[in-house]
């Protein structure tokens, strides 16, 4: 029995098998366009969100899966959001909700589209709404295989907490994004992941820690988004900042600066400014300073309604910038101002501007109110100390049970393991078994398969034997053979009679050899084929032309299939053209290359259609189609195939092109 009948049954199964799966192999393929889509456009989406959303539109067409092309729907409605466009973002997400809210696995969808809900609010300032959005894309990620997305809900909810002071926690979602990224071997969120632990260390003024996950992905950059590439600068540009290492700060807010104008994001770009100015305040130089200050305060004026922790954050410094350069009225009103601002979440700012309300009460010889002021400095500063220290100790008690949980569960896995090894071992015995048995099953079935397709086999060759018999014998050779052999020396007397007889003897002769043969001698065939192309000529005229062309290494001795050349030559002389005419042309073009003969036979007629072939009653038109079965049934046992070609010519040329390629060492044996 072949091996090769178990691997057709193999593969039939599998074929049924992947008939009924075909959607769902669609809707992963779409899935994946997708995914490499979206990571190919993401500077895009930034710089130029109209474009962006031009090529998602377009991409919606190509796609046949619902979950994708909503998933679209989703970053098309982030575009136009970037754009300005925040109604449209808001119907498109609708609809999106509206979908996945129908179905019942849609999780990895619903999860990306609260995740965008929490991107939106966060940009806003709403830190408590992004993080019930953020959760919400948590819990449904977590039931979904979209790894990615939860990857990304993770450092967005480590952003969040982050934000809203809850540092420890916000280190935990960064592990735990670290976690799914060392069980998947996806490195490609390991720059954002590291990054945020590079900022939770910063703030935790671990500034050692922090320059290890810095310094970990310097060699990952080239590889990420723009965004990415911003977020890193700017929090490497911080924790140089908290160590007073000013001038490694500026060079960092300088790169991030540059990546700004890349996205075309003027909130970066502001957040740049604002770093750049108050570094350079700090190193007391203050024109270049109020450069840059003055430019975060023009985007404060463009965007009324922005974060109002960015507006207390940037007047106050501003104020602080106005004390350096003298000037106390625009000083005193500034200060004024940021007082009028309430609901601001973050210590760190109201430290640094009672420390700016103490050197102007200083200045003006208010050391009463200097005095206060000092000491409500002093008492966020122990309190940022003492948060920073409460901060310290809950990170690492966060580490140890997430370290603890880990290590419970190998201890679970191991024991479940132990005790379930005697049923697996059961379970493997009986499998065996029942294995052992389907195999003998199949065994037999596949010898009573084989021995009937031997029985067919041996059939269809004995079926094309004949076939090719009825074509070689079609005019009787023998009978008229004989015939003409005994009327030839009648003919003598007539010597214009002589020559195209002698011809019709030679090719009766050659086919009679010629026909219990499966293949001959090219130059057998070649002598075959020029006889009656001159009795052809001789009893029709001289056209069509006949050209032969061959190589000069072509070897005479090598093998080809009977008849190979003669049949697609007659049916070019019968059927090839409408009218014969002097531009009627054949060309037999022989060569061999790599141990191959090449057979080119091209005319120049009307093409090769055999539904316009009008009969004549004189042939079978069955040629060409048993000549290509024949060689189809000598490959069935051959390692190198023969190849066998007919084609129409390209425009502008017109006519057949039929073309053979056959190995040196072909087998015409159709023994079985």
């Amino acid at each position: 029995m072949k091996f090769t009948n178990i691997v057709f049954v193999c593969l039939l199964l599998l074929g049924l098998a992947g008939a009924c799966v075909r959607n769902e192999h669609r809707g992963e393929a779409d899935s994946k366009f997708v995914d490499s889509l979206l990571d190919d456009n993401i500077n895009i989406l930034y710089s130029n969100p109209q474009r962006a959303d031009s090529i998602f539109e377009a991409s919606q067409q190509l796609v046949s899966d619902s979950e994708a092309w909503y998933k679209l729907e989703l970053y098309r409605g982030i575009a136009h959001s970037f754009s300005g466009d925040t109604m449209t973002m808001h119907r498109m997400q609708n609809n999106v909700k509206e979908w996945f809210t129908k179905q019942k696995e849609a999780t990895g969808l619903e999860g990306v589209y609260w995740n965008h809900k929490g991107v939106y609010n966060i940009t806003a300032g709403k830190y408590d709404t992004a993080k019930e959005f953020y959760e919400n894309a948590y819990k449904a990620l977590i039931q979904s295989h979209d790894t990615k997305a939860l990857i990304s809900t993770c450092i967005n909810l480590a952003d969040v907490c982050f934000l809203t002071g809850h540092i420890p926690e916000a280190a935990d979602y960064y592990r735990r994004a670290l976690s799914i990224i060392d069980s998947t071997d996806s490195k490609k969120d390991l720059v954002a992941v590291h990054t945020g632990l590079g900022r939770i260390y910063t703030e935790l003024e671990n500034f050692t820690e922090a320059h290890y996950f810095f310094d970990s992905v310097k060699d990952k950059l080239t590889g990420i988004s723009n965004h990415e590439l911003f977020i890193y600068h700017l929090s490497a540009g911080n924790c140089f900042f908290f160590e007073k290492r000013y001038p490694e700060a500026l060079e960092k807010f300088k790169q991030a600066y540059s990546v700004s104008d890349l996205l075309n994001n003027e909130l970066y770009r502001m957040q740049c400014e604002v770093n750049i100015g108050e570094t350079l305040l700090l190193m007391h130089k203050l024109e270049e300073a109020h450069k840059y200050i003055d430019r975060a305060m023009q985007y404060m004026v463009a965007y009324p309604d922005c974060d109002p922790s960015v507006k207390f954050y940037l007047k106050s410094l501003a104020a602080g910038l106005a004390l350096d350069e003298g000037r106390i009225d625009d000083a005193a009103q500034l200060l004024k101002e940021v007082e009028s601002i309430t609901e601001i979440q973050i210590p760190r700012y109201k430290m640094l501007h009672y420390k700016r309300l103490q050197h102007y009460a200083a200045i003006r010889g208010n050391w009463r109110d200097a005095y206060r002021y000092m000491s409500k400095a002093d008492e966020y500063e122990d309190s940022l100390r003492s948060n920073i220290t409460e901060n310290n100790v809950n990170e690492m008690r966060f580490r140890y049970l997430q370290d603890t949980t880990l290590l419970h569960q190998q201890i679970l896995i191991a024991e479940y393991g132990e005790e379930s090894l005697k049923q697996r071992n059961l379970i493997v015995m009986i499998l065996s078994l029942a294995i052992i048995a389907g195999l003998i099953s199949i065994v037999i079935i596949m010898v009573l398969r084989h021995r009937a397709h031997k029985h067919i086999a041996k059939q269809l060759v004995e079926i094309a034997k004949l076939r090719m018999d009825v074509i070689r014998n079609r005019v009787s050779p023998h009978y008229v053979l004989n015939v003409l052999s005994a009327a030839l020396p009648k003919f003598r007397i007539y010597p214009e009679l002589t020559q195209p007889i002698d011809l019709l003897i030679d090719v009766l002769r050659n086919n009679l050899l010629a026909s219990g043969k499966m293949a001959q001698e090219l130059s057998d065939e070649i002598e075959l084929v020029q006889n009656y192309i001159k009795l052809r000529h001789y009893v029709a005229g001289e056209y069509p032309t006949v050209t032969w062309k061959s190589d000069g290494n072509v070897p005479m001795d090598i093998y080809v299939p009977t008849m190979c050349i003669q049949i697609p030559v007659e049916n070019a002389f019968k059927h090839a053209f409408t009218e014969i005419s002097a531009e009627s042309q054949i060309e037999i073009a022989l060569s061999f290359a790599n141990e191959k003969l090449h057979i080119d036979i091209t005319d120049n007629g009307t093409g090769y259609n055999p539904g316009r072939i009008k009969r004549t009653g004189t042939d079978t038109g069955t040629g060409l189609r048993v000549l290509s079965r024949t060689i189809e049934l000598l490959n069935a046992h051959n390692k190198e195939y023969m190849q066998f070609d007919i084609q129409n010519m390209e425009a502008p040329q017109q006519g057949t092109h039929v073309h053979f390629i056959i190995p040196q060492k072909y087998n015409y044996s159709l023994g079985i």
